[in-house]
């Protein structure tokens, strides 16, 4: 471990008590006042993936906690200071352990009491607005935004319903799909969106979060690229977490070309980002999802239901442990489905079993991902609209759940060698004959 948490308690005391002595610093001159006098050892100056001192990332990082708990204060530009509360805890909290866990108990009483009970958590872009990077400005002066350049002013009432009707007129210019685009993402900005969801953003190679703090507003920005805003209070604005660390299926999620997307399944996955603790191995290790190390035996009450022994039940239940697949072939009609789905319901529980049927037509668009029609926003049209399938259903219903998960498969498309397979979710089992491989698992 590049720093021990009670290096950081004394990290966390000594800059605090820095700041107790003037009246203001600038965040480099804490960082800097640090480094003299807590001379950190080569482990904890080793480079993180921003090119940052190790030690300096995980100080900025519960240096959060501080803030949340009152004890300091951050203007948005890289001024600190102190706050009454803060000196109290310096003078109450002298041993660095006993002040750290002080500062962490106060920041999670912070998270209760601020956490309204349903939050959502929201990717805004916005480091390409018209060809500018607004994500500066947004960090700076504690907002998100989106440029709504063509929307007129809302009323401070508006419904959902007026406000798609507004969209739909000012924005008629666009194509098909483009306005439909504009129009969500401005429907969602306005009256989905709540004070406590949580904002993600990124620029360049660096991701942000903050919280929605007030209501929306309009006004009139430079150039027509901030004109829709919320208040945002940024978490990390001092230490931006960096894109290649994050955890699954996080990345795959911010290749969205959307603007505005909905990341609430997600959401304690990205709490988890920028708390106090993070960057702790020990911490993180405690917010992850249990990985999957072994399935458990299948019971004998199966074997008796499958009229099969349960030794047999149990080495089936071996290999999939030491190879994560297992194919049962044979004649048609002799039970290998039957066994195949039965065995997986035993194992992981049915809601975490799906049955794909493989057959000539069935391409990539079927089995993973695929646009298909859709209503369209007037009356009479139709439209295409990107729908996940079983695959990709069932492999974003694991990384979110707390247990492995297995598909049953069944290859229809070699009707002399008829296969099925169980697997966990993120891999398909069943394998179709060499030549159709590219038309269901894409090139």
């Amino acid at each position: 471990m590049p720093i021990t948490q009670q290096r950081v308690g004394e990290f966390l005391r000594e800059g605090l008590a820095y700041l107790a002595q003037h009246e203001s610093r600038t965040r480099q001159e804490v960082v800097d006042h640090l480094e003299s006098a807590m001379q950190p050892t080569p482990d904890e100056s080793e480079p993180d993936k921003n090119d940052r001192p190790w030690w300096q990332t995980r100080f900025l990082w519960t240096s959060v906690g501080m803030v949340k708990a009152g004890w300091m204060t951050k203007d948005g530009n890289g001024v600190w200071a102190v706050t009454p509360a803060g000196r109290q805890a310096l003078d109450q909290y002298p041993d660095p352990e006993s002040f750290r866990l002080a500062a962490h108990h106060a920041y999670r009483e912070w998270e209760k009491s601020s956490k309204p009970a349903q939050r959502r958590a929201w990717l805004v872009r916005g480091s390409s607005v018209l060809g500018v990077n607004v994500v500066p400005e947004w960090l700076a002066e504690g907002f998100c935004s989106l440029a709504a350049s063509q929307l007129r002013a809302p009323r401070a009432a508006v419904t959902a319903a007026e406000l798609e009707e507004m969209a739909k007129a000012d924005y008629a210019h666009l194509k098909h799909h483009e306005l439909k685009a504009k129009i969500e993402e401005i429907v969602a900005f306005v009256t989905k969106f709540n004070v406590g969801d949580v904002i993600l953003t990124t620029s360049e190679s660096h991701v942000f979060l903050g919280d929605v703090t007030g209501d929306w507003s309009y006004l009139d920005s430079d150039g027509g690229r901030s004109n829709l805003r919320r208040p945002v209070d940024w978490r990390n604005a001092d230490a931006p977490v960096d894109f290649a660390g994050l955890p699954d299926p996080l990345p795959a999620r911010l290749q969205s070309g959307s603007t505005v997307l909905d990341l609430t399944a997600d959401l304690a996955l990205i709490d988890a980002l920028v708390e106090p603790d993070a960057g702790d191995p020990e911490a993180e290790s405690a917010v992850r999802s249990a990985r999957h190390e072994r399935l458990p035996e299948p019971t004998e009450a199966l074997a008796t239901e499958l009229f099969v022994d349960h030794p047999w039940l149990g080495e089936v239940g071996d290999l999939l442990n030491e190879r994560r697949q297992v194919i049962f072939y044979g004649p048609p009609g002799t039970g290998k489905t039957y066994i195949a789905r039965k065995l997986a319901a035993d194992l992981v529980g049915p809601e975490q079993v799906k049955l794909v049927q493989f057959h000539p037509a069935y391409t990539y668009e079927d089995f993973f991902e695929g646009y298909r029609p859709a209503p369209g926003s007037g009356e009479g049209t139709i439209s295409f609209e990107l729908k996940a399938g079983p695959l990709r259903q069932l492999v974003n219903r694991a990384s979110r759940a707390h247990r492995p998960s297995v598909r049953a498969h069944h290859r229809r498309d070699q009707p002399s060698q008829p296969c099925q397979g169980l697997r966990r979710a993120v891999l398909p089992a069943g394998v179709p004959r060499p030549g159709r491989r590219p038309s269901l698992l894409g090139r």
